[in-house]
Parts: structure tokens; sequence; C-alpha cells
């Protein structure tokens, strides 16, 4: 599953659902902190090749 988010504030209220029903998961992007699109491409990357 892939989540965009856009705007300036995080938003990881999925990652409590995640944690309750024990699916692995991180946290990448704007959901981790609003910061510029090359960072969340290189954490999505990171991510991607950890599964």
């Amino acid at each position: 599953m892939i989540v965009t988010a856009m705007g300036a504030k995080s938003d990881n209220s999925l990652e409590d659902v995640l944690k309750e029903l024990i699916i692995p998961y991180i946290i990448v992007g704007d959901a981790k902190s609003p910061r510029r699109v090359l960072e969340a491409i290189h954490e999505g990357h990171r991510a991607g090749g950890e599964i």
C-alpha cells in the first residue's frame, strides 16, 4: 500500500491502527514530518528496499 500525504502538517493517524493490528510499517515523507519532496523520495526508496 502506498499512502500519499500533501500539506505542511504530518498526519500519521494510521500508525495507531497498524500497531494495534501488529502490521509492520515504515513512516516516510510528510507523514514523518513535513519536508521537501527529495527527502520523501529518498525515504520511500529506502523503505521499499527494506520490504
